[in-house]
């Protein structure tokens, strides 16, 4: 398996969408056979944008080796796409991240009911009541731990959704440190 240094490479590219990284894996395999790949060879890959490939040319691994650096001081683990440890559910949406930053212990989601809320980092005030309420209801209902009920601040800053039984996790596709002030982790229990 290629290095995650590779997959942070290719996870880490501004211009290239995520859909046209799930092609050129498909293409070529591994991350590492598209990060030493001729730039002819991405035009070989459907969708392919003059633009991606240009951002494709960059072969630069500072942003990887930062966010592997960040990951061990945060103390996170890296799943890619093609690890056995991430989730099915996950792997199998039209549009799946090819890289995910996990911290605590992964629950198992291929096998329990679980609930997301997705909010704006820019919402208005309305929609945060809205999603407050909403958290609170479902919270009532015994869809997420009494004690992981959300704080007031919306779907952006809310819980975790783990059954009672589970450990703390939580899983972004985002680079360490790009929505960290967005990212809540709350353990069952807490």
């Amino acid at each position: 398996m290629a290095s995650l240094k590779y997959w942070l490479w290719l996870s880490n590219l501004r211009d290239v969408s995520n859909v046209t990284r799930l092609k050129l894996l498909d293409h070529f395999g591994e991350p590492d056979r598209i990060y030493y790949a001729d730039s002819g060879e991405y035009f070989q890959v459907e969708g392919m944008t003059r633009r991606a490939a240009q951002a494709l040319e960059d072969k630069s691994l500072e942003t990887a080796d930062r966010v592997l650096g960040d990951c061990d001081r945060l103390n996170l683990r890296i799943l890619t796409i093609r690890d056995t440890e991430y989730p099915d559910r996950l792997r199998n949406i039209y549009d799946p991240p090819v890289v995910l930053y996990v911290q605590g212990r992964m629950p198992q989601f291929d096998e329990e009911v679980a609930i997301a809320m997705v909010g704006s980092r820019k919402m208005t005030a309305s929609a945060q009541t809205v999603g407050e309420r909403l958290a609170f209801q479902m919270a009532g209902l015994g869809a997420l731990p009494r004690a992981s009920t959300p704080q007031p601040c919306g779907a952006h800053c809310g819980p975790a959704v783990l059954p009672p039984q589970s450990s703390a996790a939580a899983m972004t596709s985002s680079s360490p440190g790009r929505t960290a002030a967005s990212t809540r982790i709350l353990p069952s229990g807490a």
